[in-house]
């Protein structure tokens, strides 16, 4: 298994690791992104994410959804994946929903 390689505006280049990567979820008003990692083992129901916030608010969709999980999947045989964002879509940052 891969990483992914995302590129944000404020932290530049992040790495994320694909073996670590459970499910992708986007919000429904396309404010960010999720990489679901796993659940921490205090609170079962507390998942741990990694959020990417988008820079225009609302301008995540359907399709930023595909390009994120393709991401995951072709990290499965492929060392290093580089997502670029989508014109309009770029991402501001990425941070750890909750913190650890």
């Amino acid at each position: 298994m891969g990483y992914i390689r995302v590129d944000t505006v404020d932290n530049g280049q992040q790495i994320i690791d694909g073996k670590r990567v459970l499910n992708v979820n986007l919000a429904a008003n396309g404010n960010y992104i999720e990489f679901i990692l796993g659940f921490f083992n205090s609170s079962p129901n507390q998942p741990s994410q990694l959020r990417l916030n988008a820079v225009t608010a609302g301008s995540l969709n359907s399709d930023t959804l595909i390009q994120y999980n393709d991401a995951v999947v072709s990290a499965q045989s492929i060392f290093v994946v580089d997502l670029t964002p989508v014109t309009g879509q770029e991402l501001q940052d990425l941070k750890y929903n909750p913190n650890p």
